[in-house]
Parts: C-alpha cells; sequence; structure tokens
C-alpha cells in the first residue's frame, strides 16, 4: 500500500505474476497439440531452472519432516498442473482462469488457518472486486458459447 519505491519483494512478486501468465498462455496454446507429459515435464525442468540459483546459495540440508513437506508440495504442484493441463484441453481459458480466482478464497482460508492473518477490509474489498471480475469472465464466456435461438436471428 502506498507510493514508497518498489523493493526487491515486491518486483519478484510482480516477475511472477507476469511468468504465471505467460506460463498460462503458453499452456493454452500448446495443450490442444502436445502431450501431458511433455508439457508437465517441460514446465517443472523450467521451474527448476529458474529456482535453481536461489536454492544453491540458500542451500540448507532439510530435515526429515522438511523433506516429507517438499515432497507433498512437489506432489500437490505436480497433480495441480496435471489437472490445469487437462482443463485446458476441456473447456475454454477463459473458464479455467475464472476458477483461478478461487485461490484468493484458499489464500484467506489459509493464511487464517495457517497464519492467523485475518484480511482487512480492504483486502477483502480488492479480493471481491477481482472475484466478480472472474465470474463476469465466466458469465461472459458461456454467454458466447451459447449458440443464439433461431427466434433472434430474424
Amino acid at each position: 500500500p502506498g507510493f514508497a519505491a518498489l523493493r526487491v519483494g515486491q518486483m519478484l512478486a510482480i516477475g511472477s505474476t507476469l511468468t504465471w501468465a505467460l506460463s498460462l498462455l503458453l499452456m493454452r496454446r500448446i495443450a490442444q497439440s502436445e502431450r501431458t507429459g511433455t508439457i508437465l515435464t517441460t514446465f517443472l525442468l523450467a521451474l527448476g531452472l529458474i529456482c535453481a540459483p536461489i536454492a544453491a546459495v540458500e542451500y540448507r540440508t532439510p530435515s526429515v519432516g522438511a523433506l516429507a513437506l517438499m515432497a507433498a508440495t512437489g506432489l500437490c504442484t505436480g497433480l495441480g498442473n496435471l489437472s490445469l493441463i487437462q482443463a485446458f484441453r476441456l473447456t475454454q481459458a477463459a473458464t479455467v482462469s475464472s476458477f483461478q480466482y478461487s485461490q484468493l478464497l484458499w489464500g484467506v482460508i489459509f493464511g487464517l488457518l495457517l497464519f492467523g492473518d485475518r484480511p482487512n477490509s480492504a483486502t477483502l474489498l480488492g479480493s471481491a472486486v477481482i472475484a466478480l471480475c472472474g465470474l463476469y469472465t465466466l458469465w461472459f464466456a458461456v454467454q458466447r458459447s451459447q449458440p443464439v435461438p433461431a427466434a433472434e436471428l430474424d
């Protein structure tokens, strides 16, 4: 909030958002022509290559609990991306992206449960605006995909 200069963390968050949007655009484009395994492997390799320099600098030998958490995170990431690839194959991109706005709700729920972070009114208002935009996009996509009745064409 405010108009202070952006710091490294904020710039990384913006970069992450742009990179995620680019990956969704690419996935939508290639989901019909490439195999699921190829898409998933390429995504995970690219993610590993991007994260490797940071991981090398910040490496700490993980505990058994941390390894289990990392394995669970990897499994969930893989399953989530498999589901996303399949969703892009089965329906329009506008429909898929509209459901991604549910991440706002999950973020608030996990923030509250895991960290005791209560969202303020600005966060709730902003989330509501973004979610409503997503619902409008979904509604528009559904309306556009339905055939116009013959009586309305006259």
